[in-house]
């Protein structure tokens, strides 16, 4: 007989700062009905969980640019980014260290972004 103890990664949980939660309701608001994406692809969102398909991607890439957190050449604004979450360095961290992959156009670096920043950062953001 075999006794298991579970393994559980603790995650900190930092909230969205108020200025930028409007934008981030503005924005579900915009592109949730543009996009089409379904409720369930939100709470994925909201429990640091994605989907690799073409609906998931539109959504996210619409979000940050509704946000005003894509730069002109439609890239993610790093700066801005870490500067929304100032003093907190696991989010500054995981910016840095997932926000110059790029893939084969804008909305696929974000995307690349997105998923790596929640596999490797060890923080739940909460509105």
């Amino acid at each position: 007989q075999f006794n298991y103890l579970p393994i559980i990664i603790l995650q900190k949980v930092v909230h969205v700062p108020p200025e930028l939660a409007g934008k981030i309701l503005t924005a579900l608001q915009k592109c949730q009905p543009e996009t089409g994406i379904d409720g369930n692809a939100l709470l994925m969102i909201y429990d640091g969980k994605y989907r690799d398909d073409k609906q998931f991607k539109d959504f996210i890439y619409c979000s940050y640019k509704t946000t005003g957190y894509l730069k002109s050449d439609g890239y993610l604004n790093e700066e801005k980014a870490i500067k929304a979450f100032r003093n907190e360095p696991l989010i500054e961290e995981g910016i840095r260290r997932c926000g110059p992959l790029r893939g084969s156009n804008p909305k696929e670096s974000l995307f690349m972004f997105f998923k790596c920043f929640i596999d490797t950062t060890p923080v739940q953001i909460g509105i």
